[in-house]
Order: structure tokens, then sequence, then C-alpha cells
């Protein structure tokens, strides 16, 4: 464009669109306007087709959770009656199983009472004749018992007698001994008094004296003359301090003086500062609202970029969070899939528990996986002829688990004698276990005419006995007795102690010590003890002690011991054990719907950050670009501004020259200060040292006064010194005194002591007599105790042996009537079990379809949240392309107004045609441009080169 034709130059800047005013201009764009108007009616039209379609989807979605929440409350609505049902079942169940433990426990303790009953009633006949027989003994101890009682309280009441007058005689010694004894202490008072006296004027005699030396020792002159030099050494000390007083106070003055220099200079540097304050902020002035605007700008893209930044935080944060969430809700499906399947496996040990127990020794057997032992017990009890004696589990039987443990216990007992020999202990192995059982019950209930015992069931060794509670009795010290007698009669015996040599050596003596050998063997080691209960012709229980060299599974008696009674405990606490895994199990399936939930939420939030952080991104961007904008503005105006102000520069080097004269004064106070403080401490150390000699001087005053006193005190510690040696004198004769009559005192006193102890002597003898005779009373009384006490209990046995039958009858009129209620029991238990399984079942089907449900209105809230940020995103699209859209048609007619505008001034149109165009047409580009549109008049700076550049 040529400078001779315009002196103005326009720039037009394009922020917003508006209706052109110069229609000359614009009619040459109506076609092109009118193709980009059809184009944007089809783009609206397709549009609204898509926003259309995405509502239906996001309404079909909330149908969809909406659907899903009612499947929800209804599964809801049904698992929670499932369970009520359950709860209901269970408790049922519970109840059950309680009154079948009940009716159990009575039907023992029935069968017990009437197995003691028919022991009593067969043993009736000989108890009587045996009660009559102690009867009779009894009532001759009581008529024997009544003499020797009446014998004994005639010597009793002698013996008290005696006594009596010994204790007299010691009342009147002890009294005798008192008297002496006050009167010893008397004198022995009078001795120390004298003594106390003695030492007081020993005391008095060595103080005078050491006054009458310290008087000799005393020298006044000497004392005045330290005392002189101290008061003359303190003049010249004071004076000293007098002198550092003057010059501390003079350096405080020039310290004065000093600061007042030092603030009037702050002064000047303050004020010259403020001119130079002014004089910059005038210089600024023009830079102001650009420097405010550019600051606005900087502050809100900071804004924005922390926005940003906070919004990829917080995605980062809903990103982790849905991480740990999906894997809480995994670990917790899975927790809750194995306490499912705990549950399911402890049910099925409830439900077989009480058929478990009721197999005995055989069910432990099974469940360790003892198969042998096992084996053997079902292989005899597959065998009819077995079925008179073996009675698995039944009462009395060594295959009950009591019976099993009260075994270990009679086995401990046996360890203690290896123990004692330092032999091995043995160790119980299942299958000797299982054999020893056999033994023990065949014994228990299958016994031949003559009521023998009989070896069966055993692979090693073998010890039975019957009606001994403690068989170690007969097997080990009697037997022991027994060869102990035999070896010391024979020593070749010796050599077959561990063998079976003696059988054919000497079988009589074999068949009389068999059981002691058996329990000495050292090399059997593995054993099994049975343990029976019960009548045996008469007899009381039945042992059976197995015996193997080796066993390769073998355990010590007290892990067996734990072993059973694990394995009983677990059986008998396996329902409460159910009720506590299902407790668990329906808590983890709680806590898996919780996570599923929570993981759900936090899907819907990390969706929520990812749009609000791409949100915050783009008005990041925006922000950044008016930045820029602002920034560009901001350097143009400071690289037109003219060079430096010479008054500002003045005002610098006036505050610069009043910093130094400041800086000056800032180090004149500081010598100052130093010089004081240099002054004040000589000043108070010489104060110091002049209070020291005033000391000094008080001391050798006092020590002047001291000497005087002690010279003028001279006599009278003479006359105290004579008077304590004369008291001394005095009390020496009274200590002389009370000694002898302190001896004497303690002559009588030894005398009564001696006779005291004569007369206690005495008394002691009699107290002794009189105890023994207190005793035979005690003795004779108790044996007529005794024996009236025999007489009782022959009477009572006389007469429960005679109720014997009758009581008989009523055990097994009771053991009918609890076998009766343990039947219904059980049948009331097995319908129960019945309903607890159908109600677990119902239940399990209610909390599946729980399950499915809350799973698929998770998912359906998922597809909503998806649904519902897809078109609000698709909604921030389609505003973002409208606003785009409608900016580019503004930006292109603007361009159109231009070129039209150039086109008028490069063609140098007339006068009256130019003149006119001008104007229209730039008000067409500030109609396009709207209110962003400024006008920019060009401003010629000259520099000291010579060239001139425009800015514009």
């Amino acid at each position: 464009m040529s400078s001779k034709k315009k002196t103005m130059a326009v720039t037009a800047a394009v922020l917003a669109g508006a209706t052109l005013l110069a229609p000359n201009t614009a009619m040459a764009a109506d076609t092109a306007a009118d193709a980009g108007q059809a184009a944007a009616d089809a783009v609206a039209k397709a549009n609204e087709s898509a926003a259309q379609a995405k509502q239906s989807a996001l309404e079909a979605a909330n149908q969809g959770v909406a659907d899903a929440q009612s499947n929800a409350t209804q599964a809801g609505v049904q698992l929670d009656q499932a369970q009520a049902n359950l709860q209901s079942a269970e408790a049922n169940r519970a109840q059950a199983q309680d009154t079948l433990d009940q009716a159990t426990a009575d039907q023992r303790t029935a069968q017990t009472a009437r197995d003691q009953a028919a022991e009593d009633a067969a043993n009736a006949a000989d108890g009587i004749s045996q009660a009559r027989q102690d009867m009779t003994a009894a009532a001759e101890r009581i008529d024997k018992a009544t003499q020797v009682l009446e014998d004994a309280q005639q010597a009793q009441s002698q013996a008290q007698t005696d006594r009596d007058a010994a204790q007299a005689a010691k009342a009147q010694s002890e009294q005798a001994v008192a008297d002496a004894q006050a009167k010893a202490d008397a004198a022995q008072e009078a001795k120390s008094q004298a003594q106390t006296d003695i030492d007081k004027a020993d005391a008095a005699a060595k103080a005078a004296q050491a006054d009458i030396d310290r008087a000799d020792k005393a020298d006044p002159d000497a004392a005045k003359t330290v005392w002189d030099q101290a008061r003359a050494d303190a003049a010249v000390k004071q004076a000293a301090a007098d002198a550092a007083k003057q010059d501390a106070d003079a350096a405080s003055q020039a310290l004065s003086q000093a600061q007042e220099a030092q603030s009037e200079a702050q002064t000047a540097k303050e004020q010259a500062d403020a001119l130079v304050q002014r004089l910059q902020n005038a210089q600024d002035a023009d830079l102001s609202e650009l420097r405010a605007a550019l600051q606005a700008a900087k502050q809100a893209s900071q804004s924005a970029d922390a926005a940003v930044q906070a919004a990829q935080t917080a995605k980062e944060q809903a990103d982790a969070a849905k991480t740990a969430g999906q894997s809480d809700a995994a670990a917790k499906a899975q927790a809750a899939a194995d306490a499912q399947a705990k549950a399911d496996a402890a049910k099925q040990v409830a439900d077989t528990a009480a058929s478990q127990l009721a197999k005995g020794s055989l069910g432990f057997f099974e469940s360790k996986g003892a198969s042998e032992a096992a084996k053997t017990l079902q292989d005899e009890l597959r065998d009819p002829e077995n079925a008179d004696w073996l009675k698995l589990n039944g009462s009395g039987s060594a295959t009950t688990l009591d019976n099993m443990l009260a075994a270990l216990d009679l086995l401990d007992q046996g360890n203690q004698i290896r123990r004692s020999l330092g032999l091995p202990e043995w160790t119980v192995d299942d299958e000797q276990t299982a054999l020893a059982q056999l033994a023990s019950d065949y014994n228990r209930y299958m016994v031949n005419e003559m009521g023998t015992i009989v070896h069966t069931y055993y692979s090693g060794g073998q010890n039975l006995s019957a009606g001994m509670p403690n068989p170690w009795i007969g097997w080990y010290d009697r037997e022991k007795a027994v060869w102990d007698a035999a070896v010391a009669k024979d020593p070749s015996l010796e050599q077959y102690k561990y063998n079976d040599g003696l059988y054919y050596v000497n079988p009589t003596l074999y068949n009389q010590v068999g059981h002691y050998l058996n329990i000495i063997n050292p090399n059997m080691t593995a054993s099994g003890f049975a343990h029976t209960t019960g009548a045996h012709k008469g007899d009381g229980t039945v042992n059976a002690h197995n015996f193997a060299y080796s066993s390769d599974t073998a355990v010590s008696v007290a892990e067996y011991r734990q072993q059973v009674k694990a394995y009983r405990s677990g059986l008998e606490n396996a329902p409460a054990a159910y009720q506590t895994a299902l407790t668990q199990a329906r808590r983890a399936a709680q806590d898996a719907r919780t996570a599923a939930d929570a993981l759900a939420s936090l899907e819907q939030a990390a969706q929520r950050t990812a749009v609000a952080l791409q949100t915050a991104r783009l008005d990041a961007a925006a922000k950044a670009e008016s930045l820029r904008r602002a920034q560009q503005a901001y350097d143009d105006a400071v690289a037109a501004l003219d060079g430096k102000n010479t008054a500002l520069s003045d005002a610098k080097a006036d505050a610069a020259a009043k910093q130094a004269a400041l800086d000056e004064a800032n180090t004149a106070v500081a010598d100052a200060r130093r010089t004081a403080q240099s002054k004040t401490d000589a000043y108070e150390s010489a104060r110091s040292a002049a209070d020291t000699a005033r000391t000094n001087v008080d001391q050798a005053k006092a020590a002047y006064d001291q000497a005087i006193a002690d010279k003028t005190g001279l006599q009278a510690a003479q006359n105290r010194l004579a008077a304590a040696q004369s008291a001394k004198t005095q009390a020496e004769s009274r200590l002389a005194q009370a000694e002898q009559a302190r001896r004497e005192a303690q002559s009588e006193l030894d005398a009564a002591k001696a006779a005291d102890m004569q007369a206690d002597a005495a008394l002691t003898a009699k107290q002794a007599a009189l105890d023994e005779a207190d005793t035979a009373v005690a003795d004779a009384q108790a044996q007529l105790t005794d024996a009236e006490s025999s007489l009782a209990d022959a009477q009572n046995r006389l007469d429960w042996y005679t109720d014997a039958p009758q009581r008989l009858q009523d055990a097994e009129n009771a053991l009918a009537d609890a076998n009766t209620r343990l039947a219904d029991a059980r049948t009331a238990l097995d319908e129960a079990d019945a309903a607890v399984t159908d109600a677990q079942t119902r239940y399990d089907s209610a909390f599946a379809a729980k399950t499915r449900a809350d799973a698929a209105l998770a998912a359906a809230k998922r597809v909503q949240a998806a649904e519902q940020a897809r078109k609000d995103a698709q909604d921030a699209l389609d505003k973002a392309n409208r606003e785009l859209a409608a900016k580019q048609e503004q930006a292109e007619q603007a361009r159109r107004a231009l070129a039209v505008a150039d086109d008028a001034v490069a063609d140098g149109l007339a006068s009256t045609g130019s003149d006119a165009m001008l104007p229209l047409t730039v008000m067409a580009i500030m109609a396009v441009a709207g209110a962003g549109c400024v006008f920019v008049r060009s401003r010629h700076a000259r520099h000291v080169d010579g060239w001139d550049n425009t800015i514009g």
C-alpha cells in the first residue's frame, strides 16, 4: 500500500461473527452462503437423528436399570424369606439335637443304673450274708471299745488333776522370776544413769579444755594488723571501680550520639527511596493495565493447569481405586466360594457325626486311615457267629471311645514301670489296639462255662486280666515276686528272662510269670491296650494288652490319646462347627455383594474423572493461548517505551549515596556499641573486685573480735573444767555402788529362773501325761465310733441288698422309658435334618438368584453410566463443533469483506466513490468482527542511529 494514497493503516482482528452491514459488498457471496446453509441444515438434521438415537439408548439403559433393580429387590425378598426359613429349620434341628443329646445321656445313665442294679441283684444273697456277719462283729467291737473308753476316761481325770497342780506351781515360780527381774532392771538402770553422768562430765571437761587451748593460741595484735591491711586494699579497689564507671558512662554517651546519627541517615535514605518509587510508579503507569491483564492471564493459565493436574490426580486415584476394587471384589468372591465350600464340608461332617460316633473305635480307625485296624473289626462284624459278643460301641465295650481313653490311662501306668526299669516306653499301634479290643470284648461277653478268660486275637504277645481294676498288681507286682523267688532258688532260670524258652523248660513257672516276662521284654515296644467294663462271671473289668516287636505307624500314648480326643471332640462339636462355617459363608457372600456394589460405584467414578480431565485439558489450552496473546501485547508496549528517565536516574543515584551514608552510620554504631560493652565489662570486673575486698575487711574484723573474746573467756573456761572434773568423780562413786547392787539382783534372778525351769519341767511332764490320756480317750472314742459306723454300714448294706430286686425292676423300667425317648429323639432329629436340608437347598437357590440379580443390576448400572457419559461427551463434542463451524463462517465472511475493500483501494476509485466506499467497507469489517475489531494508530519512534520503524 502506497503511503502517498493513505496516511492511516487499518487492521481488523476478527473475534466474533455479526451480520454484514454493507449489502452492496456482500451480494457476490450469496450463492456460496446458500450452499453453506444447505450443508449446515443437513448436518443439523443428522445431528438431530444422532441425538434421538443417543436419547433412545440412554432411555433403554435407564429402563434396564429399573428392571434389574426390581428383579434384585424381589430376589432379595425371596432370599430373606429363605434365610428366615433356614434359620427356623436350623433352630428346630438344634433343639432336636439337644433333645437327642439329653435322651442319649439319660439312656446311658439308665443303662449304667440297670447294669449296676443287675449286678447288685446277682450278688444280693452273698451281700446279705456278709452284712449280717459284719453286724455281729461290729456289735462285739462296740462292747470292747466301750470298756476301753471308760478306763481311759478315769486315767484322763487323774492326769488332769496332776497337771493343774503343776500349773499352779509354775505360776508361783514365774512371779518370783518377774520380781527378781524387776529388781535387776532397777539396778541396771541406776548403773546406766551413773555411766551417763560420767559421759556428760567428760564431754564438759573436753569442751572447757578446748576453750582454754583456743584462748592460749589467740593473738589480737596480729588480727588487728590483718584487718588494717584489708581496709587499705579495699580503698584502692573502690577507687579503680569508680574510674571504670566513669569510662563506661562516657562510652555509653558516645553510643547514644552514634545511634542518633544512624537514625538521621535512615530517615534520609527512606525519603530518597520514596522519591525513586514515585518516579518509577509514574514511568510504569502506561503499562499498569497491560501488566494487570498479563497477570490475570497468568493466574488463569496457572489455575487451569492446576485444574488439569487435579483432574489427572483424581483420574489416577479413581483408576487405582477401581483396580483395587476389582481385586477386592475378585478376592471376596473367591473368599465367598471358599467359605461356602468349607460350610458344605462342615455340613457333611455334621450330618454324619452321630452315625460316625456310633461306630466307636471303628469310626476312629476309618477317620485316620488305619485301614488294617478297620478291616480287622469289619471282618469280625460281618461274621454272624460273632453277633452274641461283638457289640460295636455297646455299653461297656472296649470299642467305645470312653473305654479307649481309659485303656490309654492304664497303659500309662505300665509305661511308668517300663521307665523305672530303664526300658523304652510302649507305643500304641492301631492294629494291635483293634485286636486287643476284640480279645477284651470276647472275654467280656463270650465267656465259657468255667468263667475263665481265653487268649485270642493277638499276633505277638498278650496279657489278659478280669475282675482287677488295676491289672498291673497281678501282672507285674505279684508275678515279679514269684519270678524273683524262682531265680533265687535256681539262678539258671535267669537266661530265659527275655525269650520263650521257659515255656518248654518249666511250663508251670511260665504260666505263673508269663505276664511279668511280657512286660519287661525290651524288644516288644509296640502295643495295643483294651479295657472293657461290666461283669465277667461276677468279676469286674476285663483288660487286654497286646504286644508286637515293632510298628512303623505306632505313636506315643500321649499322642494317641490326643488323636482320640480330637476325633471325638470334632464329631461332638460338628453341628456347632457347621453353624459357624455357615455364618462365615453368609458373611463372606454379603461381603462379596458389597464389594461388587462398591466396584460399580468406582467404575462410574472413574468414567466421570476421565470426562472431567478431558474438559480441563481443553480449558487449559484456551487459557494458554490467552496468556500468549497477553504476553505479546505487554512485550510490544515495553519495547515502545523511551529511554531511561533522567530524574529517575538522579533519584536512584541520590538514594545510593544516602545508603552509603547509612552504612557508615551503622558501622559507627556497631563500633560504639562494642566500645561501650568493653567499658561496661571492665567496670563490672572492678566493681566485683571492690565487693570482694569489702568482704575481706568484714572477715578480718570478725577474726579480730574473736581473738579479743577468746582472751577474755580464759578464766571462765578454767572454772568449767574444775566443775566437770568434780562431777565425774561423784558419778564414778555412784557407778560402783550401782554395779554392786546389780550383781546381787542378778544372783537372785538366776536362782528364781532355776526354780522356774524345774517347775516348767514338772508342768511339761504332767501335760504330756494328760495329752497321752486325752489321746487314749480319743482313740477309744474313735474305735467306738468306728465300730458303730461299721454296724450302721452293715445295716445299710443289708437294707441295700434286700431292696436289690426292686431296684433292678425300677432300673429296667427306667431304661425302657429312656430307650423309647431316645428312639423318638432320633426320629425327630432325622425329620429336623431333612427340614434343614430342604431349607438349605431353597436358601442356596435363592442366594444364587440374588447373586445373579445383583450382578445384572450392577451390569445395568454400568451400561447406564456408560450411555450417560457417552451422551454427555457427544453433546460436548456437538457443541464444540457448532461453535467451530460458526466461527469458521464468521471468519469466511470477514475475509470476503476485506477482499472487497482491498480491491476497491487497489483499483484507485474516484474521490466521490472511494471516499464513500471506504467507510462502508470499514463498517462491514466491524460488523463481521463485532466488538473484537480494534483500530490501532501507528506510532513512530526515532532512534539515535537515524532510522525509523513503524509499530502497528
